[in-house]
């Protein structure tokens, strides 16, 4: 139903989850991010890729939803 359905909205900060030059195991791709509210943060989990292109899973971690304080 539509006038029950959550309202999203896309982050005026976008990518949120980029690749990261410095980290190789995410150098070259970071993608299919899925995220959740909890504990007062945003969880991150995504798929990234290095110059291997090799999968692995990342993390990150933001207190306002839009800027990663950790990873």
């Amino acid at each position: 139903n539509p006038e029950t359905a959550p309202r999203l909205e896309k982050a005026a900060h976008n990518p949120i989850i980029a690749p990261v030059l410095n980290h190789m195991w995410e150098a070259s791709a970071t993608f299919n991010t899925a995220a959740v509210e909890a504990n007062g943060k945003v969880h991150f989990v995504y798929r990234a890729m290095g110059p291997e292109n090799t999968s692995v899973l990342g993390y990150a971690a933001s207190s306002d939803g839009e800027h990663i304080d950790e990873r």
